[in-house]
């Protein structure tokens, strides 16, 4: 099953440009009003069949919608989500254009940040409030799912507490599991280091016993977060019981984020994301790591430009592999651009 999350409007756009992919059109029945509207993720389950969920911005508030891809043409907007200004939803997995769950939050306008899931039937939108971690978290946040089948699921996240001496913006990763119909929250996630402020940004599961959550860490200061120079990227393995922190390769002279990993079997996975370098200047160098059940090993991306950052990626096999991101072409200097890098088993072009 091919999944791919995007993220960034810039990222979505290279990956319309790569596969062939036209621009969505975020316009139904009902959505007559639209200002605005963007497809921010997207679910593939085969070569030809993909899911956007995307948002428009009707006169009575932000609404979220489905649009299904045939391979060759975006199919007309339909499962809007009303209500969307009471919560934020961030990932999308999908079976089928008739089976998909989404994650997010509930947003700080109606209350304390909390875990939302909601899945869609092909008829109609469900909500569910998967459980946050205990202990009185101030908010917690889903940032992505995935799902071995309709029956198991995994959404990995992180979370805060009050009143805390951590910035408001997460402390500690965390994952829910769907199976049985309900959801349940994981007995542990162990941080990789008690010092560390971390968070999970996705997960890939192959099979109900093997997942892989990627995510990165700080280490909390007195005015925000402080990068480590010598950290390297959060990666957790879930072998069907407990979860495991697995190091990735520590990068030389920056601060380490994966932001999204693509399981094809229970034993190879490709991870990507970027490395922080505060000084000299500020910017970003491009990262991808391989998993092979035991171990991450490094995989170089191609150069492209200034400060590249990749943000999603998709393997349909161990020979295919698509990444999409941004950068620009200097420092501090715009446009940030769209990139799209394609993996085929040895070289990113």
């Amino acid at each position: 099953m091919l999944i791919t999350r995007i993220l960034a409007p810039a990222a979505l756009a290279v990956a319309g440009a790569v596969a062939g992919l036209a621009p969505a059109s975020a316009v139904s029945a009902t959505a007559t009003s639209t200002t605005t509207a963007s497809i921010g993720t997207l679910a593939c389950y085969g070569p030809n069949s993909c899911v956007g969920l995307g948002a428009y911005s009707p006169a009575q508030g932000e609404e979220y919608f489905l649009q299904t891809w045939n391979g060759a043409s975006w199919g007309p907007a339909f499962g809007e989500l009303p209500g969307s200004e009471t919560y934020t939803l961030s990932a999308l997995w999908c079976a089928s254009a008739s089976y998909c769950v989404a994650v997010g939050n509930t947003n700080p306008a109606a209350g304390t940040p909390a875990p939302l899931a909601v899945t869609w039937n092909g008829t109609s939108w469900s909500v569910s409030n998967p459980p946050a971690p205990a202990g009185g978290p101030g908010g917690a946040f889903l940032n992505g799912i995935s799902c071995a089948s309709a029956g198991f699921c995994v959404a990995v996240g992180d979370y805060t507490w009050p009143h805390a001496p951590c910035p408001p913006y997460y402390c500690r990763g965390f994952a829910d599991t769907w199976r049985g119909g309900k959801w349940t929250i994981a007995s542990k996630v162990p941080p990789r280091s008690a010092r560390y402020q971390s968070y999970l940004d996705d997960v890939s599961c192959p099979s109900a016993s093997n997942c892989v959550a990627v995510g990165g860490e700080y280490i909390p200061s007195a005015v925000g977060f402080r990068q480590d120079e010598t950290d390297v990227a959060v990666t957790e393995i879930w072998n069907g019981r407990k979860w495991t922190v697995v190091d990735a390769p520590a990068t030389t002279g920056g601060h380490a984020q994966l932001q999204d990993v693509s399981c094809w079997s229970v034993d190879k996975c490709i991870a990507v994301g970027y490395s922080e370098h505060v000084t000299p200047g500020e910017f970003t160098t491009a990262l991808a790591d391989s998993w092979n059940g035991r171990r991450w090993s490094a995989v170089k991306p191609a150069a492209l430009g200034h400060s590249p950052a990749l943000y999603a990626v998709s393997c349909a096999s161990a020979k295919s592999c698509l990444a999409v991101g941004v950068g620009n072409s200097g420092e501090n200097t715009r446009p940030i651009r769209a990139i799209g890098e394609y993996f085929n088993g040895r070289t990113w072009k």
